[in-house]
């Protein structure tokens, strides 16, 4: 939101993590800056100590805070900043890890020897905790201390927060890292894990202006190029899969799978049914998948023929319907019984088509694209008389009517 800053007070907001974080006691060359900018890498491919630093700054801030009301005794101001220093980094650690933890000793500051913790009553000095232990406490570290330093307009950076995490603990990460980002703060992260995506997808659904995707995906970085946020579509689920496992993530499925009308293969410059329920439903429905299979019959069929994989299909809690046009339809009965007995459900209207030419989704399109209200409404009123006069099926009049239309809007 701040639109005035320059280039260098950008940077200086930045808080940039590495892939290569080095957990390690050791230390790192880490700036003591007090400007952020100083405080991060210029290279993604560098090194990351910054555990240790983090861990220093927040030992001696808190030998700083407290040794004054120790000296007057003042042990419940003590035992106050006792609290607020470490009891948030224990509830993290609660939260992604599980099991009760706690910070029984700060460690050795001289040897950089970092903290002591009791996780369910076991004693561990940090060199005994797992690799993805410690990048846990890594980065909680990192979101806590930042901000105490830096305050709340902060934008963290993490290049592959997965890395040594086990894939259960990984949602649980991220959304421990987003509860810690403050409101002023962004969360920037860059992942192929799939278990971090569906975490991101439930925070976006719970509340949309708060989580935006951007998808790499046929962008060529050796020039200059444009980012804007995307939806989360089952096709952007699948790539991450794709990179996440390979092959295998043919062996996984939609939510639901619907079997819709229209031909797979089409004319240059037509789309086939599947790609039109995708593009309408991908912000509401990302993790279910349509799949065109030819006229009303084949839905049937795909439908019937989906019952010898019933089990597997229960088993991966997989839902199988079918979706076709009303066409010259009008018996409720029959409708209803579709509905019930086959999972096949029916358009309202008589095709996909006629769905995009109702008078409210022309003047919604005019309105988004800056054009007079009743424009494309009267033309397509002019098409439709065009239309009439035409030979062949209806389904063939309509698709000429609509890429008449379309010829308008370009």
């Amino acid at each position: 939101n701040q639109i005035g800053y320059n280039e260098s007070e950008w940077i200086n907001c930045f808080n940039v993590r590495t892939p290569y974080r080095n957990i390690g006691t050791q230390g790192g060359g880490v700036n003591d800056s007090t400007e952020l900018k100083q405080r991060t890498w210029q290279r993604l491919i560098d090194g990351d100590p910054f555990f240790i630093h983090n861990w220093r700054t927040l030992c001696s801030q808190w030998i700083k805070d407290s040794s004054d009301f120790i000296v007057r005794g003042d042990y419940s101001r003590w035992n106050k900043i006792i609290q607020d220093t470490f009891f948030p980094i224990e509830d993290s650690l609660k939260t992604v890890l599980g099991g009760n933890w706690k910070i029984s000793n700060l460690g050795d500051i001289k040897q950089n020897r970092g903290f002591m913790f009791e996780k369910d009553s076991i004693t561990l000095v940090l060199d005994q905790l797992s690799s993805g232990e410690s990048a846990v406490v890594d980065l909680v570290l990192n979101h806590i201390v930042i901000k105490k330093e830096f305050g709340d307009e902060v934008i963290y950076v993490i290049d592959e927060p997965e890395l040594h995490v086990a894939s259960a603990v990984r949602g649980n990460l991220i959304g421990e890292l987003f509860r810690l980002t403050p409101d002023k703060g962004q969360l920037w992260i860059s992942t192929h894990s799939i278990e971090i995506l569906e975490k991101s997808l439930e925070l976006y659904n719970k509340n949309p202006s708060s989580v935006a995707f951007l998808d790499f995906t046929g962008k060529n970085f050796d020039q200059e190029e444009t980012l804007s946020p995307v939806e989360p579509t089952y096709e952007m689920r699948s790539r991450v899969l794709e990179h996440s496992i390979g092959n295998l993530k043919d062996r996984l499925l939609p939510e639901a799978i619907i079997f819709c009308e229209g031909e797979q293969e089409t004319k240059r410059g037509e789309y086939s049914d599947e790609v039109y329920y995708r593009k309408i439903f991908e912000g509401r429905w990302p993790i279910v998948d349509f799949r065109s299979v030819g006229g009303k019959e084949d839905v049937a069929k795909e439908i019937d023929s989906s019952t010898q994989m019933t089990e597997f299909v229960k088993d991966k809690n997989v839902q199988i319907l079918g979706l076709r046009d009303r066409d010259d339809l009008a018996d409720a009965e029959t409708i209803l019984m579709d509905y019930l007995e086959r999972r096949i459900r029916v358009l309202p209207f008589r095709t996909i088509e006629h769905c995009f030419v109702q008078p409210d989704a022309l003047r919604k399109f005019c309105e988004d694209h800056q054009l007079e209200p009743s424009f494309l409404l009267n033309e397509w009123n002019r098409i439709v008389e065009e239309r009439k006069k035409r030979e062949g099926k209806e389904k063939d009049k309509m698709k000429w009517a609509i890429q008449e239309l379309h010829r308008k809007v370009r």
